[in-house]
Formats: C-alpha cells, sequence, structure tokens
C-alpha cells in the first residue's frame, strides 16, 4: 500500500511546464509515466517513491519511428494511448505534429478529439478520426499517407537533403503520427483490400522514417493475421519500440517474458525490437480518471489553435450516410453548373 501510494502516477506528471515550446526537428517525445523498480519490502514511503519517480521519455525519432503495442481487453491500451497523444499535443504545436487517429474496434477512443453537440471543441493537431473506421476508409487514409511521403520525397530533393530533420525550420512540414488502434481489422481476410494496406503499410514502414511519418499499430494480437503471412518479419521488423500491456507480451520476442506479470496501469517498454534485456517497466496514469483534466487541457489547446484552423474530418462508421450530407448533392439547382 505504501509503495502504491508513493509511486501513483497522475496525468499532470506527464504534461511539460509550458505548452507547444517544443520543436519536433529531431524528433518528437513524450514522457509516459514513471519507471518501477524494485522496492524492498518494509521500504520507507520516502524509498519506494524515489525508486518509482524516475520519468520514462518514448520518442519517434531515427531510433524508434515505429511503435508496436499489445494488450488484451482491459488492459489499458486506450489509456496509453490518450496519454501519449496528450502528452504529444500539449509539447508540440500543430505547425511541429499532426495526427490521424483510426479506431477499428466497437468503442469510442478518439471521439474526445472531434467536436460534438455536447463539446464543440478538438484537437487542433487532428487532421483526420476513425471512429469506429472500416477498411475502406482505413485503407483510403493509409494511401493519403503514401501521397504525403512522395509530396516530402519531391521537397527533400529540391533542398537537396535526404531526411526531414535536416530541412531548413522554415521549409519544415509537420511530422504526422497515425494511430490505428485493433489494426488487425484492417488486414483481415486476404482479399485485394487486406493486400492493398499491407503494402501501404509495409512502403510507410520502411520509408516514414526519413519523411517524419511515423506509425502506431495496437492490437491484442499480433499473430493469426492472414495476410501478413510471410511478410510480418519484414514489417514489425521497422517498429522498433515495443509496448507490452498485461497480455500483450506477444509483442515481444518470444523468449522475452518481461511482460509476464503486468498489472492494469503497467508496461513494458522495449526498445530494440522485443528483445530481452532491453526492458523498461512503466507506470502511467489512467486517462479516464482524469478525465477533467483532459478536458481542461482539450479546451486549453483548442482556444490556441491557430487562425483559420479547421476541424478535423471525421469518420463515424456507425451512420448510416445520408444524401443531403453530400456537398455535391447540395450544391445541385436548377442553372448550375454539373459536378465534374
Amino acid at each position: 500500500e505504501a509503495t502504491r501510494r508513493a509511486t501513483a502516477v497522475t496525468f499532470a506528471d506527464l504534461l511539460p511546464a509550458r505548452r507547444w515550446a517544443e520543436s519536433s526537428g529531431a524528433g518528437l517525445r513524450t514522457v509516459l509515466g514513471r519507471a518501477v523498480r524494485g522496492v524492498r519490502l518494509g521500504a520507507s514511503d520516502a524509498a519506494a517513491g524515489a525508486a518509482g519517480r524516475e520519468p520514462v521519455t518514448v520518442a519517434f525519432d531515427d531510433a524508434t519511428p515505429h511503435w508496436l503495442v499489445g494488450g488484451r481487453t482491459g488492459a489499458g491500451k486506450t489509456v496509453f494511448l490518450l496519454d501519449v497523444l496528450y502528452g504529444l499535443a500539449a509539447r508540440y504545436s500543430p505547425a511541429e505534429l499532426q495526427l490521424l487517429l483510426l479506431d477499428f474496434k466497437e468503442g469510442v477512443s478518439f471521439t474526445e478529439f472531434v467536436p460534438t453537440e455536447r463539446d464543440p471543441s478538438w484537437l487542433p493537431h487532428a487532421r483526420a478520426v476513425g471512429i469506429e473506421s472500416d477498411r475502406e476508409y482505413g485503407v483510403a487514409v493509409l494511401r493519403e499517407l503514401r501521397a504525403e511521403l512522395t509530396r516530402r520525397a519531391d521537397l527533400l530533393k529540391r533542398h537537396g537533403v535526404s531526411k526531414l530533420a535536416d530541412l531548413p525550420p522554415n521549409a519544415r512540414p509537420p511530422r504526422i503520427v497515425t494511430v490505428v488502434d485493433e489494426f488487425h481489422v484492417l488486414f483481415a481476410g486476404n482479399d485485394p483490400l487486406a493486400r492493398q494496406a499491407v503494402d501501404l503499410i509495409e512502403e510507410l514502414a520502411r520509408k516514414g522514417r526519413s519523411y517524419g511519418l511515423h506509425l502506431v499499430l495496437a492490437s491484442q494480437s499480433t499473430t493469426g493475421i492472414e495476410a501478413l503471412y510471410g511478410r510480418a518479419e519484414a514489417i514489425f521488423g521497422q517498429f522498433p519500440l515495443r509496448v507490452a500491456l498485461p497480455g500483450g507480451g506477444g509483442v515481444l520476442d518470444p523468449l522475452n517474458d518481461a511482460a509476464k506479470a503486468l498489472t492494469v496501469g503497467t508496461a513494458v517498454v522495449n526498445t530494440a525490437g522485443g528483445t530481452a534485456g532491453a526492458d523498461t517497466q512503466v507506470r502511467f496514469p489512467d486517462a479516464h480518471a482524469a478525465a477533467a483534466d483532459l478536458a481542461a487541457l482539450r479546451h486549453e489547446l483548442f482556444a490556441a489553435r491557430p487562425a483559420g484552423a479547421r476541424p478535423p474530418a471525421v469518420f463515424r462508421g456507425y451512420e448510416t450516410p445520408r444524401l443531403a450530407d453530400d456537398p455535391t448533392w447540395a450544391g445541385l439547382a436548377p442553372g448550375a453548373e454539373p459536378p465534374l
């Protein structure tokens, strides 16, 4: 009980002293939580606190450009992702960071980042948010990412450099972090759509490092995905940072059992592709318990949004499309030019 009290982590522990004060030129960094170290039974509260207050910083950079996250249902995967996203959004302005968020489960992981009737604010970094996405929408987002990769490749060639960090600040586009929750749904089956998704993910994972395009793939399991047969190693090999939540040890090397005894609210962070010996056990805050703090931060960032900022494009897979919502249909009128 003393250890739990002394090592408790709050959402405020993750936030920087100043908002939007950091540059993403060399990469993105955020505090994930506090390291969990061995604590001697009977130790004082002070000793327990000292053992569990070391901050754990994670990054999207040349060393860890993409992340793989695993955890069973109820292990805190959504909480973990919210901690990461809010931590990044507090450190980097929308000119330094943009987010593409796809949720393939029947949940509301990213609903709070988009305007709703109850709360019209949104996270200014969010470009596109898929709430209960379908595979077609997911592939469309990946296609747009590939087009962005091509645009950035042309930009780097014009400036005679080989990676985003070498561009002058006034010419450097924001880094883009794409989060795909329950990504195995995107690869379900072995049809043309699944194969196209695998091709796009592989290309983005292989090339994105140089162009500031970063992927976070999260799922309950990374095995048994038919469309990945023969290609899983090549793709996941591009994801050196692994986060194993309770029940998510499958993202680590088969010989690495560091995640075996995890409890909810803790995770193993590995920066060597899951290999044993590069593990840090971390305790992270419960973002759901800090809902008021998250809302306050979102409203603060929303109020500071750049002039002319537009809300993210939102895909709600559970809603029935209405013809009246289509802008092309709405623009049809007697005497109007026909749509192209």
